[in-house]
């Protein structure tokens, strides 16, 4: 059938380039991978004698198939039958004889458009899944090659139209084969607006119709030599469509004849210099923000500002990256940090001036800003980053740091970031409450579990019904909880700064709820705000600074990725990839920064599951008394050794121990850094440790011999290396189990791999001060 985009194959002299994947081919690409084209390119041209006032070419072509083989080729010695497909024919030859009539030299300046003075000849390569290359092409006045010229920047295209700046540089690349250093003798080239008696319509559904029309005079065109390749075009009128046209010609006045908005006609609209740009993107550890439009605002107002907050004794990464408007590409990018005027072009007068523009540079993509080595401020810094496309387009993204001084004065907080459902009171009385509703446990009686001191009546329930002591109870911490009907429930650096060690649980129900924070019903985990994009999350910021973390719940991963989810990788359950087109899981989410998950994790219900310890010796040699305070295997709650809460089935309370949610690495991840050991030598170390697997019908099996065969479901590791603080990620909840093996699990991180100590005669939690208890 006719191919309505055959006008796009209207390129390249030579060398044949690729064509750039459609929407098909990116959809194509989740699914399978994309079948590429083929290349092709022309050879040298041999020109032996024809019969008697004819001449002879011959035309020789090589191909390529980047992931299969090159089937056939198609070849058409009809210029305006390059749109039609019943113009091709196909052969399995690399080569063919053009014979032509011989002419008087210079004809070419002498023709007419309508009488055909040139020979043309065109071929394309077809794999064997059908695929076809771009067209490669040579065109003859006589014995004379034909130069050729496409335009390299804005790139042209008969989809897209480029937008530009009042002043953008238009760029193109010529060729002549049998011309002086392989160059055209001039170019030939104009600039069409688009205003009433214009054919513009004419123009863009028949390109050949500007040959028709201009050639080979091209009366009224600029004129160049070959030796430029670039035009400036100044005041333009914004809001206006723009056509530039450009042909390439010989000392013959041989001309290219191809005219394609694929090649030699820009089509291009104007815009307001700052109006816009590419759609930028900065990011580190701890946040991610992409603004929503390209461009620079008129006023630096303060929705255009980034605000962070990072640790003042340590280095802060800032990256960034830019998506340019369709239809271009990147061209650069620089950074200054204070600049009284963004708008200043002054070069650095030495690399300690950072208070002006850098370099642009296409490959600068990040900068380390080291607190202790900066120019002295009196507040916040700001970094100013811009990002220019090809056509000139800038955009402006700002962030503002904060520094923070970590002081680590005190030992240990627990941050309750779960979303169980709250007590209710009766109606009328309200110092009765109702008895607790759906699956074990409420808020409230996970509070009791974790932190009760133990043998204390249980908060209006009948005499008689004492509280176990908390798996916390005996050390020495502070609580803070984060449901407190905020729109912003976000924990400031400052806050967390004053602890060495941090316990953050959130549960996997609550990691799903997508309601405002302040909602009264099923409010958003802090964890999972501070995770969206354009928010930053503190706890991130806080173990770059070296905090020592233990992220646990069942959903905390969740929690801190769902924001990005692909459901391209999902399955029955949700799995975050960092492979495929588009991976979820990367540089710039918490799992993959700071708990160090690279490969895969997925979060699945196991009803249910052996959570166990792990077969595999630990790295860290630190580590190793956390390691053996681990429980063996978990044990689900028994009547034996957990006694039943208030107003608690037996049947619901027990039976409820095996329905558990799992976050667990489901493909090999390992993280080994170099370590150095001596003046001489470094060693490469293994720097997570996995400490506890699970397994269930549903997970991927273990292997036959666990010791040796690593296919096994991690649901708890333990981060030891240089990248930030410690992190032992524990992918299920520690409510679920019988008391003894909950506590052992604090026992194991809190005395094992923290050193603290739980006091023999029991410390309540102390209560945070009013400042951080608000979340201010």
């Amino acid at each position: 059938m006719p191919n309505p985009l055959r006008s796009v194959a209207l390129l390249c002299l030579a060398a044949a380039t690729v064509a750039a994947p459609g929407c098909a081919k990116r959809l194509q690409s989740t699914l399978a991978p994309a079948n590429q084209p083929p290349v092709i390119r022309l050879e040298g041209v041999a020109a032996p004698a024809g019969a008697t006032g004819t001449l002879a070419a011959r035309l020789r072509w090589t191909a390529r198939d980047p992931d299969g083989r090159v089937d056939h080729y198609l070849v058409t010695t009809d210029l305006a039958g390059l749109a039609r497909e019943s113009a091709w024919s196909a052969t399995t030859a690399a080569e063919q004889v053009l014979s032509f009539r011989r002419a008087e030299r210079g004809a070419a300046q002498r023709s007419s458009p309508a009488t055909s003075a040139f020979t043309f000849f065109a071929v394309e390569a077809v794999d064997d899944r059908g695929a076809r290359s771009e067209a490669a092409y040579r065109a003859f006045f006589d014995e004379d090659i034909a130069p050729t010229v496409t335009i390299t920047q804005p790139t042209p295209s008969p989809l897209i139209t480029s937008t530009v700046p009042p002043d953008v540089w238009i760029r193109w690349a010529g060729s002549d084969p049998d011309g002086p250093n392989g160059r055209p003798v001039k170019y030939k080239y104009t600039l069409f607006r688009n205003s009433p008696g214009i054919p513009w319509s004419v123009w863009l559904a028949d390109p050949d119709s500007l040959r028709r029309q201009f050639a080979p005079a091209f009366a009224g065109w600029d004129s160049v030599s070959g030796d430029s390749t670039a035009h400036r075009y100044t005041g333009l009128v914004p809001g206006s469509e723009y056509l530039f046209v450009i042909t390439a010609l010989d000392a013959e006045g041989a001309y290219d004849p191809v005219f394609s908005l694929s090649k030699n006609m820009l089509r291009f609209f104007v815009v307001p210099m700052g109006a816009a740009g590419p759609r930028l993107t900065l990011f580190n550890e701890t946040f991610t923000y992409t603004y929503p439009a390209g461009g620079i605002p008129p006023v630096l107002d303060p929705s255009w500002v980034v605000h962070i907050q990072a640790a003042a004794d340590q280095p802060v990464v800032v990256n960034w990256y830019g998506i340019p408007p369709a239809g271009s590409q990147m061209a650069g990018y620089r950074w200054a940090l204070d600049i009284a005027d963004a708008g200043d072009e002054t070069q650095r007068s030495n690399p300690n001036d950072l208070a002006h523009w850098s370099r642009w540079d296409l490959a600068r993509t990040s900068v380390t800003l080291n607190p202790a080595v900066l120019p002295p401020a009196s507040g916040p810094r700001r970094l100013f980053v811009e990002a220019v496309d090809g056509n000139g387009l800038i955009s402006l993204g700002v962030v503002e740091i904060a520094f923070v001084t970590p002081t680590f004065d005190r030992d240990l907080l627990v941050i309750n970031d779960t979303r169980f459902p709250v007590d209710q009171t009766v109606s009328g009385h309200p110092d009765s409450l109702r008895p607790p509703t759906g699956t074990w446990p409420s808020a409230a009686e996970l509070d009791t579990f974790l932190f009760a001191v133990g043998g204390v009546r249980w908060r209006m329930t009948p005499t008689g019904t004492l509280s176990a002591a908390g798996i916390f109870h005996g050390y020495s911490y502070d609580t803070l909880g984060t449901r407190n009907g905020q729109p912003d429930p976000t924990i400031p650096l400052d806050v967390l700064a004053h602890y060495r060690h941090v316990v953050w649980m959130t549960d996997a129900g609550g990691s799903g709820f997508t309601a405002s924070p302040a909602s009264l019903v099923s409010p958003m985990t802090t964890l999972r705000y501070m995770s969206q994009a354009g928010r930053q999350n503190s706890l991130a910021s806080w173990v770059k600074a070296g905090g020592r973390l233990w992220a646990l719940g069942g959903g905390f991963g969740n929690a801190t990725n769902a924001p990005w989810n692909n459901t391209a990788n999902d399955g029955s359950y949700r799995v975050y990839s960092s492979a495929g087109a588009n991976p979820d899981l990367g540089p710039g989410r918490f799992m993959y920064d700071l708990a160090h998950w690279r490969s895969q994790f997925s979060v699945a219900p196991a009803n249910p599951c052996i959570v166990q310890r792990s077969p595999f010796p630990v790295a860290d040699p630190a580590g190793s008394s956390g390691f053996t305070l681990l429980p063996a295997t978990l044990a689900n709650k028994q009547p034996a050794l957990d006694p039943l809460p208030p107003y608690r089935s037996a049947g619901a309370f027990y039976t409820n121990t095996m329905s558990v949610v799992l976050e667990y690495l489901s493909l090999p991840d390992t993280v080994i850094e170099r370590v150095i050991s001596g003046p001489k030598l470094s060693l490469r170390v293994q720097k997570l440790d996995t400490l506890m697997v699970a397994s269930n019908s549903l997970l991927p099996p273990q292997g036959p011999n666990p010791a040796v065969d690593r296919i096994v479901n991690p649901v708890m590791t333990h981060y030891h290396g240089a990248d930030c603080g410690p992190v032992v990620f524990t992918g299920f909840d520690i409510w679920s189990w019988t008391h003894r093996d909950c506590a052992a699990l604090v026992d194991a991180v809190l005395q094992g791999y923290w050193h603290l100590t739980r006091n023999p005669t029991p410390v309540g939690p102390v209560a945070l001060p009013d400042r951080a208890a608000a979340g201010r």
